[in-house]
């Protein structure tokens, strides 16, 4: 058999071969959405909301092989589910609750609510949900292709999601030109709308053709083939013509377990993407007042005048921190020399205060500033949201102080819990209403 393979019937899905399951429509023809089938067998749930029936035939794809399942209705029934019994390769439909109640009086319905054995049913496929899988599934064909066209680099996952598809790669990297070459490479299969042919085939066959991946069965075999571009084992469902597919875009390159994962989008997906990320440009370009094409530019120019004023706003802050400290020990060594509340032990100064609402960043970073300073303890607090929050730290001439056991001490009074190092600790709790008492408490401990 030539490369080019056979030549396709007419029709909106050629095909070759004897299909080996006419009972699944989908494989005649990936466009059909409607059927009639008979009820073969019915399972109701044991809570009578839901059964599972098999047809006779069937038009609904069941989830298989990366790709997802149909969804739509049997008669008045959703079908939220379509797989597949791999004991017997019978097509089982998982069906709700009818929305109307179920059939009329005397017609084939069981009493449950739910078509009974033999009763004719009509199919109905959502057809929106069936094109998205066609362009998805046949676009993963295209790329995987081009992968191994260009870089030898084989498909050893795939996955179509309801948002993104994914194939895996066994390559460590892709750079961003590779990334624009296989695209290019992809689109322009999709230009030229190539036919796709599925292939009923025997090993034999099979054998002679240049596969991206061998067969997982040994007869009954289905080759997808894009008509001089790819083949590859396949029981998907595909559109008859590579332009279906639509435009093919990758949108994301990661590394998964030392290979790459590419996320891409194809067709429908690939517009909703771009009006989604044209709007956001274009928003931004409004508000920045620059082009569309500058928007990239300003935005890292934005960046760095925040990363610049955030580093101003830091120093500022903290020489506003490092003024309050020296304030706050020139306080308390007054109130020591006068003999009031501010002298502890050996001439040290100790510093208590509360400041609510404060961020317990700036109260730890205040309280460090003090410890920087000789013979002084500071025991500072704040609260807010529910949460009281102390640090207390001191000097390190002061090394016969340690904190932690005095922290231990208070922080029953506001419930809660804390720790650090000799020299630094920090607790909180959510009894607000007790932190005036701990730091009385902690000012005749330290003091």
């Amino acid at each position: 058999m030539s490369q080019s393979g056979p030549n396709p019937q007419s029709g909106p899905n050629p095909q070759s071969g004897p299909n080996p399951h006419p009972e699944r429509l989908y494989y005649g023809d990936a466009y059909v959405t409607r059927f009639e089938a008979t009820v073969t067998s019915v399972a109701v749930a044991s809570d009578g909301r839901s059964a599972t029936v098999a047809l006779d035939r069937t038009a609904f794809y069941p989830e298989s092989g990366g790709q997802p399942d149909d969804r739509g209705r049997l008669g008045p029934w959703p079908v939220v589910r379509v797989t597949e019994d791999e004991a017997n390769g019978q097509i089982l439909h998982l069906l709700a609750p009818s929305l109307d109640g179920g059939g009329e009086p005397g017609s084939a319905f069981a009493p449950t609510g739910f078509p009974a054995a033999g009763a004719l049913v009509a199919g109905e496929v959502d057809a929106a949900r069936r094109r998205d899988h066609r362009q998805q599934h046949a676009g993963q064909h295209l790329l995987s292709a081009a992968f191994e066209k260009l870089f030898d680099a084989s498909t050893i996952g795939f996955h179509l999601g309801e948002e993104v598809v994914t194939i895996d790669l066994d390559r460590p990297s892709l750079s961003p030109d590779e990334v624009r070459r296989v695209e290019d490479l992809s689109n322009a299969a999709v230009l030229e709308d190539r036919p796709i042919v599925a292939h009923w085939m025997t090993w034999e066959e099979v054998s002679r053709l240049p596969l991206r991946k061998p067969p997982t069965r040994r007869e009954g075999i289905r080759v997808v083939e894009v008509r001089d571009f790819d083949w590859s084992p396949c029981g998907g469902t595909h559109p008859a013509r590579t332009g279906e597919i639509g435009m093919v875009k990758i949108i994301g390159v990661d590394k998964v377990r030392g290979n790459v994962r590419v996320a891409f989008l194809c067709g429908d997906r690939a517009l909703r993407d771009y009006r989604l990320k044209d709007d956001v440009v274009r928003g931004l370009a409004a508000t920045l007042s620059a082009s569309p094409a500058a928007v990239s530019e300003a935005v890292r120019r934005l960046a760095e005048q925040a990363q610049q004023s955030g580093k101003e706003l830091l120093e500022a802050r903290a020489a506003l921190i490092e003024y309050e400290a020296d304030a706050l020990w020139r306080e308390a060594a007054a109130a020591g020399a006068s003999g009031a509340n501010g002298s502890g032990a050996d001439g040290r100064r100790v510093v208590v205060r509360r400041f609510d609402g404060r961020p317990m960043a700036e109260v730890k970073l205040l309280a460090a500033r003090l410890a920087a300073r000789p013979q002084t303890v500071a025991v500072l607090a704040t609260a807010g949201d529910g949460q009281a929050q102390v640090a207390l730290a001191r000097s390190t001439d002061l090394d016969t102080l340690d904190l932690r056991p005095i922290l231990k001490e208070l922080l029953p009074v506001i419930g809660g819990r804390g720790g650090g190092s000799p020299n630094a600790v920090q607790g909180g709790g959510p009894n607000t209403a007790g932190l005036d008492e701990l730091l009385r408490r902690a000012q005749a401990m330290v003091g």
